[in-house]
């Protein structure tokens, strides 16, 4: 076999594998979509609440896929990536839990740190019935993710 009939074979192996997973798919026979929203706590955007979707386990397969992470900006807008391998902004398609955590997750003396060291940490503490909910990944990917919750208790 001579080097451009190597090329060729390669090449079409590539493309099948293209075509197979998509862009929006994995080798595991998961799909993936860009999803963003909103997180608003008390009427007012939610800024640097950490956003972690969990997808939930279907009858047909016990492989979930990965999580995806999105951290709120100043407006309460974030858009989840992927936590494993190349972190790309989608997060799989389906059933998720979604946990949301604010500055509840530190404790006293890494916050006293963190906040003498000038980094801005949330002022949002979510209690335990604020912190999950669900949502379900349209195949096409939302950027209307949206959780508001009302009654959370605000740092100084």
């Amino acid at each position: 076999m001579n080097q451009s009939s190597a090329f060729a074979r390669a090449a079409a192996a590539f493309c099948v594998a293209a075509v197979t997973t998509g862009c929006g798919g994995s080798p595991d026979g998961l799909k993936f979509a860009p999803v963003s929203g909103t997180v608003t706590v008390n009427g007012g955007p939610a800024v640097g609440v950490t956003v972690l979707f969990k997808p939930k386990p279907t009858d047909d397969s016990m492989i979930s896929g990965t999580t995806s992470r999105g951290v709120t900006d100043e407006s309460g807008k974030y858009t989840l990536r992927v936590t494993a391998g190349n972190p790309r902004p989608v997060a799989v398609v389906g059933e998720h839990e979604v946990l949301l955590t604010g500055r509840e997750l530190f404790n006293e003396e890494d916050l006293k740190t963190t906040l003498e060291e000038g980094i801005e940490v949330t002022k949002v503490i979510f209690d335990d019935n604020q912190k999950s909910h669900s949502f379900t990944v349209p195949p096409g990917g939302t950027s209307e993710a949206d959780f508001t919750i009302d009654g959370v208790e605000m740092a100084p």
